[in-house]
């Protein structure tokens, strides 16, 4: 909790989500589960956002421009 609301965050297999909030719109708990690097989801009500991030180098964090 915050003075801003709350979120519910699960991590599962490998992946996170919010689960559950009390912000008005829900796009944060609709987004659903994340698993790969560079992944966000994000709560702008909240001020709250969840960035997957590479444990090991076998998978870039960084997507390039092409």
């Amino acid at each position: 909790y915050t003075n801003h609301g709350y979120n519910t965050v699960t991590v599962r297999d490998q992946s996170i989500a919010i689960t559950d909030a009390d912000c008005p719109d829900q796009i944060c708990v609709n987004e659903g589960f994340i698993s790969k690097p560079g992944a966000t989801t994000v709560c702008l009500p909240h001020k709250v956002m969840i960035e997957v991030r590479a444990f090991d180098s076998s998978e870039p964090d960084i997507i390039p421009a092409r």
